[in-house]
């Protein structure tokens, strides 16, 4: 089975990164979740107030970086 990283023209490897393809183990894609979700700041600049309402059960996902 092949395996790829899609990586976006603005995103920066540093060094190399064969650990990603360890997710595949247990997941058939992985992807990180939109950085609006993680970080603190936003919740303190009330993001969420300024984004349409997006269920939970449909996560946006940042796709800088997807692993398949």
């Amino acid at each position: 089975m092949e395996q790829a990283i899609f990586i976006d023209g603005d995103t920066l490897l540093l060094e190399p990164v064969p650990e990603l393809f360890d997710l595949l183990d247990n997941f058939d894609i992985a992807v990180s979740p939109a950085p609006q979700y993680l970080s603190p700041q936003a919740l303190s600049m009330g993001i969420f107030e300024q984004l349409p309402p997006v269920p939970a059960a449909l996560p946006e996902w940042n796709t800088g970086l997807i692993v398949a």
